[in-house]
């Protein structure tokens, strides 16, 4: 028995959580994508037509799936070879940040959750949450109006 599970999101470009989807550790990434895309989730999005993921997601059985559509395109992308440390990827910023805000949540932080669904349903619940706030105007601050500066005397 394998501990753990893999969170598998697909957002739009502004972080917003489309799709959601929860595996065990063990599950190969590449094997989950095509269940994810080709799900009915994936059918009620048509503008989606460009999915980009990183190296993990490479693999022959989401190359076939995709090959007979000509809808999705898939863009894979990696950091360079020999490159030390973390640095956001070309576009691919979005879902690291998107996981970043949704981790945020307490009950995300571990999975306390013992059915995949359940803890599908948490990100779902907590990413409600966060386009709600995203929604709402900042309570107790004023707007920032800018005034222009005086001229300077001559």
């Amino acid at each position: 028995m394998v501990r753990g599970r893999n969170r598998h999101i697909v957002t739009d470009t502004q972080g917003s959580l489309l799709i959601v989807g929860v595996t065990a550790a063990n599950v190969d990434d590449g094997a989950t994508a095509p269940r994810l895309l080709a799900g009915p989730p994936a059918a009620s999005f048509p503008r989606l037509s460009v999915v980009r993921a990183d190296r993990e997601y490479r693999n022959r059985k989401l190359d076939e799936r995709l090959a007979g559509r000509d809808r999705l395109r898939l863009e894979i992308s990696w950091k360079p070879d020999g490159e030390e440390g973390f640095k956001p990827l070309k576009k691919r910023w979005v879902v690291e940040q998107a996981f970043g805000c949704l981790l945020r949540w307490r009950r995300l932080v571990r999975d306390f959750e013992r059915l995949p669904s359940t803890s599908a349903a948490m990100v779902k619940i907590s990413a409600i949450h966060r386009m709600v706030r995203r929604a709402r105007p900042p309570r107790g601050r004023k707007k920032y109006r800018y005034k222009r500066p005086p001229k300077a005397a001559a």
